[in-house]
């Protein structure tokens, strides 16, 4: 089963939780830079960017440069999805034209747990 956190955001910005944040960040970027090949946000809520803000001067420019963050605009983010990505294999609810049951594709392949090869599903990523 997995387990979901939630935090208030008092609880996210209080100093404890800030340095646990940053030591975090500094592990990572020093024992895994490549573990990140790319990042696409969408819908993310106005929270998030209060979040991030708190975090981005803690994470490298490198991996900054992997990240594409987008708010509710829906025409925004399907352009870069489709940048990104062949749309044979996105579902229609994110501009793509793979068939499933609905327009999330549930039960298909796609949503399989555990690692994946991914050099057939990106397009255009170095390191990949």
């Amino acid at each position: 089963m997995d387990t979901i956190f939630r935090y208030a955001y008092r609880q996210m910005s209080s100093k404890i939780s800030r340095e646990f944040m940053i030591e975090t960040q500094k592990m990572l970027d020093s024992n895994y830079p490549e573990l990140l090949k790319y990042a696409i946000i969408i819908n993310a809520p106005k929270i998030f960017a209060v979040l991030f803000a708190m975090m981005k001067p803690f994470i490298s420019k490198y991996t900054l440069e992997k990240l594409d963050i987008y708010g509710p605009n829906r025409a925004k983010w399907r352009k870069a999805i489709a940048e990104k990505f062949p749309l044979e294999q996105i579902p229609p609810y994110w501009g793509g034209t793979l068939e499933g049951k609905d327009e999330y594709c549930s039960g298909s392949e796609i949503w399989t747990q555990g690692p994946n090869d991914l050099h057939s599903f990106m397009k255009g990523l170095t390191g990949f």
